[in-house]
């Protein structure tokens, strides 16, 4: 079976790559990516089909496991993306004896033993998987010290109909991304390097800190949490503590080009208070000499893990502030099926120790 396939995918983030071309009389530029795949090599096991020649595979528990293609561009940060158009070729499908092999489930790292692989009901459709050709995600973050935008784009050469066993697989595809660059650059304020923000009780003991960095060309200011808390230098923004604190670093990144943020502290008491159970669901700033920030991420042990990597993932793809709270509910980095699902971009925008 033979057919032509073009797909539109029309899409919010930021983003750029080689190759560019402006058209005339419009308000974007365009750039085009393209792959060329082998046909695929199967292995035929005792009681499934595998891609024996993957160099990276899509593995998600109950779903065939299937290969794809991965390139990651860099672009200016303030990028805007119009959308996206993939193009593939011809189509041509293979009939199956045996199905795709399901992935397994991810062992925790707890001594359980793993599960065998379980189809799940993704082998009863008549839908092709994966759905799209193609997909991408994007983050804001740093490259040898630069503000960037990050996209990942996969691109499956294959797709698997489970209700009729057929796969169907392309040999190239071509990707045209429609953006507007921005107007001038940003984030390029250059005034201090390193940020150290502690309790007020510890800057007598930091001072000798500063003044050493000062003396050794690291640009360093130290400020208190009750100057962030009292807008000494920026109006305070934020729910609690932490989001108070973060506010406070994107905004130095922004006004002063910080690159660097110490944060010094630690819990007040060894005995008293949540110590990962109840922290993602119950904020406690009194607990902590600096405020930190419970990413919910229920793994049955506990129901979350203190993340400084909060502190370091200021923007998200768009440029905007990244809250690890897309639903609003307070619970941040949710990862569960009671609290729902909170993406982040997962790229730092700082260095943060």
């Amino acid at each position: 079976m033979m057919r032509k396939a073009v797909i539109s995918i029309f899409i919010l983030a930021m983003f750029v790559l080689g190759n560019t071309l402006y058209v005339r009389g419009s308000n974007f530029e365009t750039e085009e990516v393209n792959f060329a795949f082998s046909p695929p090599h199967l292995h035929n096991g005792v009681n499934y089909v595998t891609f024996s020649d993957a160099s990276n595979s899509l593995s998600s528990a109950g779903y065939p496991v299937m290969p794809y293609e991965s390139k990651v561009m860099t672009f200016p940060f303030g990028t805007k993306i119009k959308g996206i158009d993939v193009s593939i070729g011809d189509v041509q499908t293979i009939h199956l004896d045996k199905k795709i092999a399901p992935a397994p489930e991810a062992v925790p790292l707890n001594g359980a033993e793993p599960k065998a692989a379980q189809e799940g009901e993704i082998y009863q459709s008549n839908e092709p998987y994966p759905s799209n050709w193609v997909e991408w995600s994007a983050g804001a973050g740093l490259e040898d010290g630069k503000h960037v935008v990050f996209l990942t784009i996969r691109a499956f050469p294959a797709r698997y109909l489970p209700a009729s066993n057929e796969i169907e697989y392309v040999n190239d595809m071509s990707i045209e991304v429609r953006y507007t660059p921005p107007s001038e650059s940003l984030l390029t304020n250059d005034v201090y390097d390193l940020l150290i923000i502690a309790p007020s009780e510890f800057t007598d003991t930091l001072q000798p800190l500063v003044d050493h960095k000062n003396s050794h060309g690291m640009r360093t200011i130290m400020v208190t949490l009750d100057e962030i808390y009292n807008s000494n230098y920026f109006p305070v923004q934020g729910r609690d503590g932490a989001e108070k604190m973060k506010y406070f670093i994107k905004d130095s990144i922004e006004e002063w080009g910080i690159k660097y943020v110490l944060l010094v502290g630690g819990k007040k008491s060894y005995i008293t208070g949540n110590w990962g159970y109840d922290g993602p669901t119950k904020v406690d700033d009194s607990l902590w000499w600096v405020p930190v920030r419970y990413a919910a991420l229920d793994d049955q042990a506990e129901k979350g893990y203190v993340s400084d990597f909060y502190f370091a993932d200021i923007y998200d793809a768009g440029g905007n502030f990244s809250s690890w709270d897309t639903n609003g509910d307070g619970i941040y980095a949710a990862w569960s099926f009671k609290y729902g699902k909170d993406p982040i971009d997962g790229y730092p925008d700082v260095y943060v120790g």
